[in-house]
């Protein structure tokens, strides 16, 4: 019994011990300072277009130092307003896009001419020999004739939209080159020759020009817009150059375009 009790004495000495008697523990304070970095990201998006446009123009001729032909064909010659359309393809990212396309370009005028009517009769020379000749008959007739010149138009153009108007506004400068496709031309050089057709080869096949865009914008949602754009388009080579005609060409049109994203 007594080695009982001391057993349990020895015990309950050591739990107390253990429990009761230990130093307290330090608390160890750490100071953690944390740094915020905030960053800047600029994202850029590229969007791709099309558009399909039709505009109207009104061509501006430059003619240097006229013939007498030429003078006499200026009294009869009536500029008319011009028309193409056609559809460009493009890529946006950010401010600055670059497209190109394929246009049918019209360019027409009237030209306004009096013509006697003539009739073949035949004379006879001192030597007895017979000669026919054309005489003109009665009074002269005012006649018209609508001249025309078909050239297919490939622009490329690189356009520029200001930050704070990005959606709404644009500037663009391109090139263009001309082919000619058809040619339908009068031309009557004097009172007394008649009128006469000149041929496709005539006028100059390919011709460049350059040309400048303003673009407002309509925009219906994110994918469809309609752009109205006044521009100017300046011609580097004469559309003829011949003996007995020589003119070039500049243009002021204003073009209608719809235009969608994707």
């Amino acid at each position: 019994m007594q080695n009982v009790i001391f057993l349990f004495s020895a015990l309950a000495l050591f739990v107390s011990i253990n429990c009761f008697s230990q130093e307290e523990e330090k608390q160890v304070v750490v100071n953690k300072h944390v740094k915020v970095v905030e960053y800047d990201y600029k994202c850029v998006y590229v969007d791709f277009f099309s558009e399909a446009g039709f505009s109207v123009s009104y061509p501006i001729i430059t003619i240097g130092q006229p013939s007498e032909n030429q003078q006499f064909f200026e009294q009869g010659r009536n500029i008319r307003p011009g028309y193409e359309f056609g559809f460009s393809q493009g890529v946006k990212a950010g401010c600055w896009a670059i497209d190109a396309g394929i246009y049918f370009q019209h360019y027409g005028e009237l030209l306004s001419y009096y013509e006697y009517a003539t009739r073949q009769v035949t004379i006879q020379e001192a030597d007895g020999t017979l000669t026919p000749i054309q005489v003109t008959d009665g009074d002269p007739r005012l006649l018209s004739y609508n001249n025309s010149l078909g050239y297919l138009k490939i622009p490329l153009e690189v356009s520029y939209y200001p930050e704070l108007l990005r959606n709404k506004l644009g500037f663009s400068l391109g090139g263009n080159l001309h082919y000619l496709l058809t040619a339908d031309y009068m031309t009557k050089y004097s009172a007394s020759t008649q009128a006469g057709l000149l041929n496709k080869n005539d006028f100059n096949t390919t011709c460049f020009s350059l040309s400048g865009t303003i673009s407002w914008y309509w925009n219906f949602d994110k994918n469809f817009s309609l752009k109205l754009e006044p521009y100017a388009d300046f011609w580097l080579q004469n559309l003829i150059d011949k003996q007995d005609i020589t003119f070039g060409v500049n243009i002021l049109g204003i073009r209608i375009s719809v235009l969608g994203r994707y």
